[in-house]
């Protein structure tokens, strides 16, 4: 919940229509974030400007691939290790 951003409000009603199938899991500790990774497949990183996620190393630290848009930070962890997929945003 951060105070200045309304991204999550404006946006809440795409949400609605998969509520059945998405549960927000919130802030994760340690233990908690581990067990997340080790249960997904993969990452999926859509953003056009999130330059480079935390969340995407960490998932390549736990074996995870990245599947992510060709932005300079994102595609980098990709092309350079071979573990992922590069997806144009175009």
């Amino acid at each position: 919940n951060i105070f200045y951003e309304k991204f999550f409000e404006t946006q809440a009603h795409h949400l609605e229509r998969f509520k059945e199938n998405v549960e927000l899991l919130g802030l994760l500790d340690e233990r908690e974030l581990v067990r997340y990774y080790d249960l997904v497949d993969f990452v999926l990183i859509p953003s056009r400007s999130d330059c480079f996620s935390i969340f995407q190393a960490e998932a390549c630290l736990r074996g995870k691939p990245s599947i992510v848009a060709d932005i300079p930070g994102a595609r980098w962890l990709v092309r350079e290790t071979g573990f992922g997929i590069v997806f144009d945003t175009e």
